[in-house]
């Protein structure tokens, strides 16, 4: 019994838990790049870095809570933009490669350049709803991997409200 009152009363971590949930997010963005790479379904990567980011919530902010469960899901959402925008660089930079090599245009661009303009390709519709629709996907995969973290995190707010 000692134990579950030790439990309750240590203190959330909140920023070192978003710290934490964003580094381990990071992981499953780059393998989610690295699925988008090799051509595989990357939108399943959204489970991944949804429970990367849960458990590094609870690692780093040395809590379980529901409120931890929420910021990990905001975190994660922030991940799948940025992993979708690095997807969309990197289908930017071959693309110049491949106009470059076949003399479409005068010169290549540099992945650098490729992040900082690659926006501008959202400009055409259908790269815009297929960037979209891979970025859906991810993020109905991150909520179906959540929900059972969600349920946890329910019984656990319950738990700590009957004492």
């Amino acid at each position: 019994m000692s134990y579950n009152n030790d439990y309750q009363e240590r203190e959330e971590n909140v920023g070192a838990g978003i710290l934490g949930a964003f580094l381990l997010a990071l992981i499953g963005g780059l393998v989610y790049i690295g699925l988008y790479w090799i051509n595989v379904f990357p939108p399943i990567c959204g489970v991944l870095i949804i429970v990367l980011a849960i458990i590094g919530f609870r690692l780093f902010g040395k809590k379980p809570s529901l409120k931890s469960v929420f910021i990990s899901l905001a975190v994660s959402f922030v991940v799948l933009i940025i992993t979708i925008y690095f997807t969309l660089a990197i289908d930017a930079y071959l693309a110049y490669a491949d106009w470059y090599a076949n003399g479409e245009t005068e010169s290549a661009i540099s992945f650098g350049q490729a992040i900082l303009y690659g926006y501008q390709f959202l400009s055409e519709p259908s790269l815009f709803l297929y960037y979209l629709k891979q970025f859906g996907l991810a993020v109905l995969f991150s909520l179906a991997g959540s929900t059972l973290f969600i349920v946890d995190g329910v019984k656990l707010y319950k738990q700590l409200k009957e004492y």
